[in-house]
C-alpha cells in the first residue's frame, strides 16, 4: 500500500507539477472540511432540490422511439411483479410491503421527511420495492446512514453491487421502451417505480448514493425513462417534476462527487462524464448546467485519449471493462452531435468555460486539463474508431464474449441484445450482426461518425535473431487440438491488438485469442488478471479453452483469487511456481509478468513470459488439421496445464457459474 501511494505521488507531479499537485492536496482537504459541513447541513435540511416547479422550457426530447422495432422483454410480467433478475440465474423477489416501507419512511429526518411522504402518497402502496437489499445474501442496508459513511464489507458473503445493479433502473428503462414499442400499458407501473425510488433514496443518504459512478448511470436511464413517459403522456405535471427535481439532484450530486485524481482516472469518471452529458443535455439549462457541459466536453476527448491505446483498447487490461467504456463512448458521441445540431458549441472556436463553484474539482481539472482542438479532436476521433474495432473483435464464433480481466456485467444503458446469453454487455454483438430496427441501431443511425477502421494487420515476420528450434529447450509441454474438418491455411485471418495484448487467429471452423500483454500501467491495474500468454480456444462453436471471468469481488476472498488467479487460466508456469496472493486484495493487483509477443505470421504465434525465476516460451502453429500448443524453457521443469482444470467452472456474467467448465477435452 505504500508502495502505491509513493508512486500516485511520483505519477501525479510527474503529470501536473510541484505546485498543483500541492494545490491539489489542499483542495481535497477543503473538499474533505466540506463535506463534513454538508453532512451537518444535510441533517437539518432537505438534501432534495426543489428547483423546478414549473415546466416553463424547451423539451429536449432524447430519441425516435418510434423507429425502434423488435424490442421485446421475455421477462415482462416478472418484472412488473417486482421479480427481477440481478446476477442471478433466477428471479428474486424485490418486493417490499407497505407497513415496512412506512416505517423506513419515518425514521428518516424531518425536512426530508415531508418532502417524502408528499411523494409517498402519488404511490401505488400494492407495489412497492426494496431498493437496498442484496438478495443474494439477504442483507439490507439502512437509510439512515450517510451515503460517505457507507463502507464495502470484504469477505462476508454480502455484496453491495447487487443493490447498485438494481438502482440503475435499467430494468426500467427496458420495460419503458418495451411497452412503448409494443403499445403495452406497463407506465403506471414504471412510473410507480420511480416515485419509490425517489422516495425511499434521499440524495446523499443510503447505499444508492454511494459513489458518482451509479449516480451517474441512474440519472442517465432516469432521463430516457421520464422522456418516454412525457412522450406518452402518461405522468402528470407535477409527477414530472418529482423526476426531473432528482435528476437534478443525480446531476449536482455527480458535479460535487467527479471520480477525477491527479494520477489517475478510469471507467468511474468516463460515466461521469456521460451522465453528465445526458442529464445537461435533458434538463433545463442555465449558465452553470451551460458550463459544466463544455467542461464536460473537453474532458469527455481527454479522458478517451488517456484511457486508450492507440490500437483502442482500454489501459484497465479488460475487455469487459473495454467494452463497459466503449457503450460510454457511444451514447457519450450520440449526445455530442445532439449538441452539435443545437449549436451548442463550435469545435473550431472551442472554448471552455470555468465553472464558478466554491471549492470543487471541476475548477481544478480545469486548470491542469489539456484543452480540446481541432488536430487533437481528429486524433482521438480515429482512435475512437480503433476502439470499436477492438470491441468487434471481442466475440467467440459463438456468439459469447471473450473474458480476459475482470467482467462485472455492467453496462451503461442496457441494449437488451439478446437474453438467453445472460449478458447485457453486447456492444460488441450490435457491431458484428446489424440488427434492423434495434434500439442500437436507432442510436446509430443518429451519429454521423464512423465506429470502426479495416486497418490490414501488420504482421512481424520471424527474424533471425528470434528465430525458434524447439530442440534448443530442455523442458517443455505440448497440447493439440484438432479440427473437425482439414482447413485451408489462406483462409486464416489475424487480428494484433499490440499495445492492449490480444492477438487473435480467426477462421469459420475456429477463432483463438492469445492474450501477451507487455505494457502495464500499475494504477490502471485493478481489473488484471493472472493471464499473460492464456489462450482462449473456440472450435466448431463450442468453447475449448474458455477465460473464466470474474465470478465475484467482495463477498468471497476465496473466489476472486480462484478466478484471477494463474490457476484459472491456460498460461504456462513453472512446476514450482507459487504466487502470494495474500496482499492482491480485491482490486489491487501488484504483480505483472511481463509477455512479448516475438513473432505473429499468418498460422503462427511465439511469445515469452518471465517470472521471478525464469523464462518460458509459447509457441502456437496451426496446421491444416488442428493448432498445437508448445510450451518450453530451459530454466525449469513446466507444468502440465491437462491437471489444471477439472473442477473449474466458467462465470460467463458476474455472480453466474456456468455448467461448462474451462478446459474441454473434446477436441485435444
Amino acid at each position: 500500500m505504500i508502495n502505491f501511494y509513493f508512486i500516485a505521488v511520483k505519477e501525479s507531479i510527474k503529470k501536473i507539477g510541484l505546485v498543483w499537485f500541492f494545490l491539489y492536496v489542499v483542495l481535497s482537504f477543503l473538499i474533505k472540511v466540506k463535506k463534513k459541513f454538508f453532512k451537518i447541513f444535510i441533517t437539518i435540511l432537505p438534501s432534495y432540490s426543489l428547483n423546478y416547479r414549473n415546466l416553463k422550457y424547451k423539451y429536449n426530447k432524447l430519441l425516435d422511439y418510434e423507429k425502434i422495432k423488435n424490442f421485446h422483454i421475455y421477462d415482462r410480467k416478472q418484472l412488473v411483479n417486482n421479480k427481477i433478475k440481478i446476477f442471478s440465474n433466477i428471479n428474486h423477489d424485490y418486493s417490499k410491503s407497505f407497513l415496512q416501507k412506512k416505517n423506513e419512511l419515518t425514521k428518516i429526518n424531518n425536512s426530508n421527511r415531508k418532502i417524502i411522504l408528499r411523494i409517498f402518497d402519488k404511490i401505488n402502496k400494492s407495489k412497492l420495492t426494496n431498493w437496498k437489499i442484496d438478495k443474494i445474501s439477504e442483507y439490507e442496508w439502512s437509510s439512515l446512514i450517510f451515503s460517505d459513511s457507507i463502507k464495502i464489507q470484504i469477505d462476508k458473503k454480502i455484496d453491495i453491487k447487487v443493490p447498485w445493479e438494481l438502482a440503475r433502473l435499467q430494468h426500467l428503462t427496458n420495460l419503458s421502451i418495451n411497452s412503448y414499442v409494443n403499445k403495452l400499458d406497463d407506465f403506471p407501473f414504471i412510473k410507480n417505480q420511480l416515485l419509490d425510488f425517489i422516495s425511499s433514496n434521499p440524495p446523499y443518504w443510503g447505499v444508492n448514493w454511494f459513489n458518482a459512478m451509479e449516480v451517474s448511470i441512474r440519472g442517465s436511464n432516469l432521463c430516457i425513462i421520464a422522456d418516454i413517459l412525457k412522450q406518452n403522456k402518461s405522468i402528470n405535471e407535477e409527477e414530472f417534476l418529482i423526476i426531473l427535481n432528482s435528476i437534478n439532484d443525480h446531476f449536482n450530486y455527480v458535479v460535487e462527487n467527479l471520480e477525477w485524481t491527479t494520477f489517475s482516472t478510469n471507467n468511474h469518471y468516463l460515466s461521469n462524464l456521460v451522465g453528465l452529458l445526458i442529464m445537461g443535455y435533458y434538463l433545463p439549462r442555465d449558465k452553470f448546467k451551460e458550463s459544466v457541459l463544455k467542461f464536460t466536453i473537453n474532458q469527455f476527448y481527454n479522458e478517451i485519449d488517456y484511457q486508450f491505446f492507440k490500437d483502442g483498447g482500454s489501459k484497465e487490461g479488460s475487455t469487459g471493462y473495454h467494452l463497459f467504456c466503449s457503450e460510454m463512448i457511444f451514447f457519450g458521441i450520440f449526445f455530442l452531435e445532439k449538441l452539435k445540431k443545437e449549436r451548442f458549441f463550435n469545435f473550431k472556436s472551442f472554448k471552455q468555460d470555468i465553472c464558478k463553484k466554491i471549492i470543487n474539482k471541476i475548477n481544478f481539472i480545469t486548470q491542469v486539463s489539456p484543452r480540446l482542438n481541432v488536430l487533437k479532436i481528429n486524433k482521438i476521433n480515429k482512435k475512437i474508431e480503433n476502439i470499436f474495432k477492438f470491441s468487434k473483435n471481442l466475440v467467440r464464433n459463438n456468439d459469447t464474449l471473450l473474458q480476459i480481466g475482470d467482467n462485472d456485467s455492467g453496462c451503461f444503458i442496457d441494449l437488451n441484445f439478446n437474453n438467453r446469453l445472460m449478458e447485457k454487455k453486447c456492444l460488441h454483438l450490435h457491431l458484428t450482426k446489424k440488427m434492423r430496427g434495434s434500439l442500437f441501431e436507432v442510436f446509430k443511425s443518429s451519429i454521423n461518425f464512423p465506429l470502426e477502421t479495416k486497418n490490414k494487420v501488420k504482421i512481424k515476420k520471424l527474424s533471425d535473431k528470434t528465430k525458434f528450434n524447439k530442440k534448443d529447450y530442455r523442458y517443455n509441454k505440448s497440447y493439440f487440438f484438432k479440427f473437425p474438418n482439414k482447413l485451408k491455411i489462406k483462409e486464416i485471418e489475424n487480428h494484433q491488438f499490440s499495445d492492449f495484448g490480444l492477438y487473435i487467429f480467426e477462421h469459420k471452423i475456429f477463432k483463438l485469442f492469445i492474450t501477451c500483454k507487455k505494457k502495464y500501467d500499475f494504477l490502471k491495474s485493478g481489473h488484471y488478471h493472472y493471464d499473460n500468454l492464456s489462450i482462449d480456444l473456440s472450435i466448431d462453436s463450442k468453447n475449448v479453452i474458455t477465460d473464466p471471468g470474474s465470478f465475484t469481488y467482495t463477498s468471497d476472498l476465496k473466489e476472486r483469487k480462484k478466478f484471477k488467479g494463474f490457476q484459472s487460466h491456460f498460461v504456462p508456469f513453472f512446476k514450482k511456481f507459487k504466487l502470494n496472493q495474500d496482499k492482491d486484495l480485491v482490486f489491487n493487483s501488484n504483480f505483472f509478468f511481463k509477455a512479448v509477443c516475438l513473432y505473429m505470421s499468418e498460422n503462427e504465434f511465439l511469445g515469452k513470459i518471465t517470472y521471478n525465476n525464469g523464462v518460458i516460451f509459447r509457441h502456437i502453429s496451426i496446421s491444416e488439421k488442428g493448432i498445437k500448443i508448445f510450451d518450453c524453457s530451459n530454466d525449469e521443469d513446466i507444468f502440465d496445464l491437462r491437471k489444471n482444470f477439472k473442477n473449474n467452472k466458467i462465470s460467463s456474467s458476474y455472480r453466474i457459474l456456468d455448467n461448462d467448465k474451462i478446459f474441454n477435452s473434446e477436441f485435444l
